[in-house]
């Protein structure tokens, strides 16, 4: 007995129609070395909001997904990644202490994410 599997228009509907966002954040990701061939050395702010896109765009992703619980949290993380990617351009000290914010962020919530884990495992 073969199974068939479809990758036509199911894959592309899964990925457009329920999950835009990581769509949009894939393309813009995938997509963002092309500012370096068709913009100018200095891509201003076209190449600005570009990079920032790439992890910006999971933050309603991120908030339209799960809107509660653990994954507000999540997108004020992937917030500041997004400013450290757009910051780094004007100053390495502000964009590493947007990285860094997102990384104290990443901590915290993974330590309450282990704490909660292991309540819950125990409660009867």
């Amino acid at each position: 007995m073969t199974t068939h599997i479809s990758w036509g228009k199911n894959l592309g509907q899964d990925l457009a129609h329920k999950r835009p966002w990581l769509l949009a954040s894939l393309v813009a990701g995938i997509s963002f070395p092309a500012t370096w061939l068709f913009l100018p050395l200095e891509g201003g702010l076209i190449a600005l909001v570009w990079k920032m896109a790439a992890v910006g765009l999971l933050v309603p992703f991120a908030l339209h997904r799960h809107h509660v619980g653990e994954f507000v949290p999540l997108a004020v993380i992937l917030s500041f990644y997004a400013l450290g990617d757009g910051l780094i351009e004007f100053s390495m000290v502000a964009g590493a202490l947007a990285f860094a914010a997102g990384h104290l962020g990443t901590g915290g919530w993974r330590r309450r994410l282990v704490r909660n884990s292991s309540q819950s495992r125990f409660s009867c």
